[in-house]
């Protein structure tokens, strides 16, 4: 070994491209998204599978209500739904009653869209 292979002077040296945190963290897994909701709505294994559609349209609801789609972000727009809507009606689990305005809510959207785009030759 010869003491010229560490020195970096003589050779040209590299500029290396600035990473930022969110280029390194890998992306969040589903079912880390899940765990998150169903935390919330105090479903236990076999609930969250039962209700694995439900928990699937909220997501993907709060994923159109906000740019950050870390698990805790996704947690707390869904927390805010749930204080914007209340207590479900007598006899309806939480998580359907969420999920209910999160597809209404999309399909709304969708339909104004629509209209929009009718009303205006497309």
């Amino acid at each position: 070994m010869n003491i010229n292979d560490f020195d970096t002077s003589q050779g040209k040296s590299e500029v290396k491209e600035v990473v930022t945190p969110e280029q390194i963290s890998p992306p969040v897994s589903e079912q880390l998204e899940h765990t998150a909701v169903s935390d919330i709505m105090g479903l236990d294994r076999e609930e969250t599978s039962k209700y694995h559609d439900k928990i699937d349209t909220l997501l993907e609801w709060a994923k159109t209500q906000t740019e950050d789609h870390t698990p805790e972000n996704l947690k707390w727009t869904i927390r805010e739904l749930g204080f914007k809507l209340g207590t479900p009606p007598l006899g309806q689990k939480l998580v359907n009653w969420l999920a209910e305005f999160a597809y209404l809510d999309m399909e709304s959207k969708k339909l104004n869209k629509k209209l929009d785009q009718f009303k205006n030759g497309r």
